[in-house]
C-alpha cells in the first residue's frame, strides 16, 4: 500500500539527538477549525482520541494540524491539554 504522502517534498531535522526525515511542516490550520481543549488521560493515544472526537482514527493528522507545538506525539503526558477540531 503506498502512502498518502509518497511523492512530497521531506525535511531532515535534529530531534533528540537523531536525524529524523520528514514532511515539510505546514502552518497551523487555525483558520479552517474551532476548536475544543481536551485534556489527555491516562489511557489516551492519539488514534483513539481521533476515533472519540472526530469519529475516525485516521484522523488523526488533523489533531496534528491543530496542535503544532507537538512534535511526537508519544510525548503526551496524562494532563497536557490539546486542541481538538470539531467535526
Amino acid at each position: 500500500m503506498n502512502s498518502r504522502y509518497e511523492g512530497f517534498d521531506t525535511e531532515t531535522r535534529v530531534w533528540r539527538g537523531r536525524m529524523i526525515r520528514g514532511l515539510q511542516l505546514r502552518p497551523p490550520r487555525t483558520w479552517a477549525f474551532a476548536y475544543a481543549d481536551v485534556t489527555v488521560t491516562d489511557d489516551d493515544r492519539w488514534d483513539l482520541l481521533a476515533d472519540k472526537y472526530l469519529g475516525d482514527p485516521y484522523r488523526w493528522w488533523e489533531m496534528a494540524d491543530a496542535n503544532p507545538e507537538i512534535f511526537w506525539w508519544g510525548d503526551l503526558e496524562p494532563g497536557t491539554r490539546i486542541r481538538m477540531p470539531y467535526v
